[in-house]
């Protein structure tokens, strides 16, 4: 029930910023304010340090070559697509939501995955967030009711297709934290 209302909240928090320039990255939920009995505040960054212009998503983590190579040539493919605008149900550098992103962009380095964040999320098996490496998958939600997915990139980074009036970009994990995490098979 509160992270229905946390959600809730936050949805609400971008339709009203839909003139600014808002990212959901540059959000974060802290304890503060009662609302019905459950204590929200919503605190903003500077915009910059929410997008990463450079290559830390490419960094490594000394982790299996193979997995690395094909991690970070996800990352590389997902990068061409930043600043692509949000469109719901977008499956195409015209427009992205989130899944359809994903999907997209695994197509292009080879791995058909399917359409909507439910089923992304049965293409792996279940990390711990600090395990994620370049191209595994962040998922927001419950395990089955997930609303968002996002590409790690290390480094606590992600890209992602964050929401109507914003485009793909590049966030980090204590901005705006999953639920949890795949590895692809």
């Amino acid at each position: 029930m509160i992270k229905k209302l946390m959600i809730i909240g936050f949805i609400a928090l971008l339709l009203l910023c839909g003139t600014e320039k808002a990212h959901a990255s540059s959000y974060y939920w802290a304890p503060k304010t009662k609302i019905n009995d459950v204590e929200v505040t919503v605190s903003s960054v500077p915009e910059t340090e929410s997008i990463i212009e450079d290559d830390r998503c490419l960094e490594n983590n000394g982790n299996d070559l193979k997995n690395e190579q094909n991690g970070n040539q996800v990352v590389r493919e997902a990068r061409k697509y930043l600043g692509v605008p949000y469109v719901w149900g977008g499956s195409t550098p015209q427009g992205f939501d989130c899944s359809g992103l994903v999907q997209y962009v695994y197509a292009h380095c080879g791995k058909q995955l399917p359409r909507v964040t439910t089923q992304q999320e049965h293409c792996g098996r279940k990390i711990s967030l600090n395990q994620a490496q370049p191209g595994d998958l962040y998922f927001w939600g419950f395990p089955g009711q997930t609303h968002h997915v996002a590409i790690a990139c290390g480094n606590g980074q992600f890209i992602q297709a964050p929401a109507p009036g914003q485009s793909v970009m590049v966030s980090d994990v204590h901005l705006f934290r999953p639920d949890f995490a795949i590895r692809l098979d």
